[in-house]
């Protein structure tokens, strides 16, 4: 016997893990605040995992992905101070 998707299972399961993808995103791109590509994934993935669950209510995930998003924030404007700072450096 198959189970299909009902009224009890979301179709999105998919989405279920983009505030996590976008918590740990995060948290990877403060550590390794010399690579962009974390924390920039982390923000794009935080703002549409918020989107997407205040599009739909009940949607687990908004704090996870509100944190992602917020360090992913972080994460790049770490970056971007690091960035500025050696260019400043190299200059003299």
């Amino acid at each position: 016997m198959t189970r299909t998707a009902g009224p009890s299972q979301p179709r999105s399961a998919g989405r279920d893990k983009m505030p996590l993808a976008s918590l740990v995103l995060g948290i990877t791109g403060i550590v390794l605040f010399f690579f962009l590509i974390p924390a920039a994934t982390a923000l794009v993935l935080g703002t549409i995992a918020v989107r997407n669950a205040k599009e739909t209510p009940g949607q687990p995930g908004l704090r996870m992905a509100q944190t992602g998003m917020a360090l992913g924030a972080l994460g790049v404007g770490i970056f971007v101070v690091a960035a500025v700072a050696t260019a400043l450096d190299a200059l003299g």
